[in-house]
């Protein structure tokens, strides 16, 4: 009765700030937002009602709508029905053809436009990507005079018999969209008279022969272009305006282009175009990118870049240094030069190329105008690299400042990476030289106390005055700390120095994570826990190892249950056991649960975890037996549940209830230690167990919704009872010996996929057992071992072919793939021959062997002659299509 009235005091008491805000500004938030959760804002209260038919935005996915008494499509058109905002800023929909009627479509847009729509976005992804099914974006819809944005994704066929009239239209993204023919191309953009973007986004499935893009307003151009066809020409594109210019992939023979104002260029995979009139194109522009292969692209005679200031060439090609030579040389204003390297872990020393020749004549850029020369992840201990870095270093006379960048070295390379710093420039002013080591910022990493930031730079710069723009300051502090919460708290509390703007920001950052090995760093934790002021905690992360006691552990957790926390992941690498803070197991905010390795769990006999969805165990050491079950009664709506097996030293007897339980995940030991388990899940959908090889038991009892499972090793516990309660299962993997599968019974009458792998001696047999008792079997894949793991020792005898062929072959089998097949193997010859004769079905069956070693080649054509006898076999699907492969994993 107290605790009613307390309720009742504070809900009368409580304010409704948001409601106080301005219409206007309530209706700028909830444009953010997808229209679902606006449309659940008019329960509030009266004034909230209403408030979403004016948002100015509408945003769909079918994929968010679920009812039982409204179609998606039925939804959209009530909510089209009741807005009432008289501009429509956006309107952006996503989805599947299984989920409405695309004919609805039209009239949603139709209403969009009368409301003077300014941007559209439709994303089409049918179900089944491979059908051909397409939504047709036809002319009609193009006749809005007010449309300032439009964006088409993925399946949606541009249909445009006729120019179209969009007058106000700036931006116009097609991403990997098809078109019916080149003149509907034409005909969109030809009714775009101010058309500033496009964005082109193609894959390999258009046929059509030339791609012309001729908009004398166009200012921007984006072009992703991964077709290959014969039958793809190229683009031809006449953009008298165009200013910026994007290639990321282009493999077209031919790009024709006319651009006089171009200003800044990105050209990167660019493989088929041998015309050197391509580069040509380029030769007005100030800014250049390049990532190109001066092995497949050809250089334009006599081209000179007359306007070109700033050059940036990738150094991951095969004799790239010969382009930077002819571009340098042909570049007579260039000021700014920076060579990267953009993949941080690529080994350049496996580049074929020639060795690097130093031209015979200073270029001109060098000797008058280059300033900033930046190498980014320099190989220093590549000697063409250090040629042309010193080569550069000697003879650009105005370099103001040159900085290299490498990828992380040890300590015992430093001095080498120092000695690159000695060449001097032929500079008359000084030059800032400044090396920095790139490394990658690894989630948990630790560094010690005293470490030393990584960056080495030349005595000039210490005498310089360093202007840096401070522009993350700028950014809104939600995002900010948005930012900070993907950093390690130490990292974060380090930002307090920046300024006084930062000193308390990082308090605020709703996810602490923390990584120590001493008692000291400890104390920092606490000091950094007892400072925090964030009112919830979404994730609490610690790693701990040697010098951490109990009670520093269960500080941390009363404070974070005050916060309200939502995740804790907790890892012990202690040589001593660390005990879980009891008071833990009474947090009703929590969510999601991680425990691992030298953790001590105690479980109370009362544990009242409401909100735990996720509970991840791995190899902890439990009080008792009972443990997990006190832990699994207290957590009534769990749903995730893996629990990896410590090897104990007494019998271990698991008992798991969990009626709301969906996926459960069970990992033993390889250790003989004998226990049991019993599983009682109605609920649950996925099931995994492996390594249980000490256990003599695993009784899993009624699981109707079992949808999936996968078995493996489990030497003791495979019986007709283990398997007899997965019936249920739609899709099933199977890593067993048939010599242990004891007196297997009852139909697998809702399987559909089988996986099992080959290695186990006389595996066929459980093969021939799953078949007769899967009569709806449509999917089986058979997976044999790997390329570093040989066979010879299987013992076992011969494989019998079946009296009566299985029911699943004769009606239902679609799909057959065998991994790493043994094409040695005389009993794996027959069993694959077998399926192929008798699945009458069968629409595709891929066979996949390791690939020869080289010791082996003599193999080679012993391996021929039976895959083409296999593909000889007269199979019982005239529309079955056999294809082989080789695994090299």
């Amino acid at each position: 009765m107290e605790q009613r009235e307390s309720l009742r005091i504070r809900l009368v008491m409580g304010k409704d700030r948001i409601s106080e805000l301005p219409d206007a500004l309530l209706l700028k938030i909830l444009s953010f937002l997808p229209t679902n959760i606006v449309v659940a804002t008019s329960v509030f209260s009266k004034q909230w009602r209403s408030l979403w038919k004016l948002v100015p935005n509408l945003e769909f996915d079918c994929e968010d709508y679920e009812s039982e008494h409204y179609t998606f499509s039925e939804i959209v058109c009530k909510s089209f029905l009741s807005h009432k905002a008289p501009v429509l800023e956006s309107f952006r929909l996503q989805f599947g053809s299984e989920k409405l009627n695309l004919v609805d479509i039209g009239l949603w847009v139709g209403i969009a436009f009368s409301r003077h729509l300014r941007e559209l976005v439709l994303d089409f992804y049918p179900a089944e990507l491979g059908t051909g099914t397409t939504f047709t974006f036809p002319s009609s819809l193009c006749t809005c005079n007010t449309l300032e944005t439009l964006k088409l994704v993925l399946r949606i066929l541009v249909d445009m018999p006729s120019p179209v009239v969009m007058k106000s239209l700036r931006t116009l993204h097609l991403e990997f969209v098809s078109y019916k023919d080149e003149s509907s191309i034409r005909n969109l953009l030809s009714g775009c008279p101010g058309l500033e973007e496009l964005r082109l986004y193609r894959g390999d499935d258009s046929d059509i022969e030339v791609f012309t893009i001729e908009v004398p307003s166009l200012q921007r151009l984006t072009v992703h272009d991964n077709n290959d066809g014969p039958e793809f020409w190229g683009y031809l594109i006449n953009a008298p305006s165009l200013k910026y210019l994007l290639i990321e992939e282009l493999r077209c023979p031919e790009f024709c282009l006319n651009a006089p104002e171009l200003m800044e260029a990105n050209i990167a995979h660019v493989t088929s175009i041998t015309n050197d009139k391509f580069l040509g194109s380029f030769t007005s522009v100030k800014r250049l990118l390049l990532n190109l292969s001066p092995l497949k692209i050809t250089y334009p005679t006599g081209s000179i870049f007359y306007q070109l200031e700033s050059l940036e060439m990738y150094t991951r090609e095969a004799k790239w240094w010969n382009l930077l030579t002819l571009m340098l040389e042909n570049s007579p204003k260039l000021q700014v030069l920076k060579l990267t390297d953009h993949c941080l872990n690529f080994h350049k020393n496996g580049l074929v190329g020639g060795k690097w020749n130093e031209p015979k004549y200073v270029p001109e850029c060098l000797l008058s105008h280059l300033e900033t020369f930046l190498w980014k992840r320099f190989d220093w201990g590549r000697e063409e690299e250090k040629e042309i870095a010193t080569y550069i270093l000697k003879n650009a006379r105005r370099l103001k400042k040159a900085t290299f960048s490498t990828n992380p070295v040890d300590s015992e390379e430093l001095n080498k990476l120092k000695e690159r710093r000695k060449p001097q420039n032929a500079s008359g002013v000084p030059c800032v030289r400044t090396f920095w080591l790139w490394k990658s910022l690894a989630i948990g990493e630790d560094r010690s106390e005293n470490s030393q930031p990584d960056v080495y730079c030349g005595e000039s710069l210490k005498r310089q005055d360093v202007v840096r723009e401070d522009k993350i300051s700028e950014l809104p502090e939600a995002l900010i700390l948005e930012i900070l919460s993907l950093l390690p708290t130490k990292d974060v509390i380090a930002t307090s120095v920046l300024s006084k703007q930062w000193l308390s920001i990082w308090k605020m950052v709703p996810k602490l994570k923390f990584v120590f090995d001493y008692k000291k760093l400890a104390e920092n934790v606490t000091r950094s826990f007892l400072s925090h002021k964030a009112p919830v905690l979404e994730s609490l992360r610690l790693l701990v190892r040697d010098g951490c006691c109990d009670l520093d552990v269960e500080l941390w957790a009363g404070t974070a249950i005050a916060r309200n926390v939502r995740e804790f992941l907790f890892v012990a690498e202690s040589s001593v056991v660390v005990t879980f803070p009891s008071s833990l197991f009474c947090c009703d905010t929590l969510e999601t649960l991680t425990l691992v390795n030298s953790i001590y769990v105690d479980v109370p006999s009362l544990v009242s975890m409401k909100s735990l969805r996720n509970l991840q165990l791995y190899y902890v050491k439990y009080k008792d037996n009972e443990s997990i079950g006190n832990l699994l009664s207290g957590c009534p709506n769990l749903e995730v549940l893996s629990v990896s097996i410590y090897c104990p030293q007494y019998e271990t007897n698991f008992t798991i209830v969990a009626p709301s339980l969906k996926r459960l995940s069970i990992c033993g030991h390889t250790r003989e230690k004998n226990g049991d388990y019993v599983i009682n899940t109605p609920s649950l959908e996925y099931l995994e167990i492996g390594k249980l090889n000490g256990f003599e038991l695993c009784l899993i009892e009624k699981t109707p919704l079992l949808l999936e499972a996968k078995i493996r090793n489990v030497s003791k516990i495979v019986d007709k009872k283990l398997l007899g309660s997965l019936k249920s299962v739609k899709r099933l993997f199977l890593d067993l010996s048939p010599l242990q599968v004891k007196d297997l019974t009852g139909i697998f009458y809702q399987l559909v996929s089988l996986e099992m792998c080959t290695w186990e001696a006389e595996w066929w047999n459980l093969l021939t057992i799953m078949l007769d008792s899967s009569p709806k079997l449509k999917v089986l894949k058979l997976i044999g071992q790997s390329f570093f793991f040989s066979k010879d020792g299987v013992v076992g005898g011969k494989w019998n072919q079946p009296k009566n062929v299985p029911e699943c072959l004769l009606s239902q089998l679609e799909k057959f793939v065998w991994t790493r097949y043994r094409w040695v193997s005389e009993e794996e010859t027959e069993v694959a021959t077998y399926i192929l004769k008798n699945a009458r079905l069968l629409k595709k069956a891929t066979f996949s062997t390791n690939p020869i070693k080289s010791e082996e080649l003599n193999k080679l054509e012993k391996r021929s002659k039976m895959l083409n006898e296999l593909d000889g076999v007269v199979r019982a699907s005239n529309s079955c299509h056999l294809g082989f492969e080789f695994d090299s994993s």
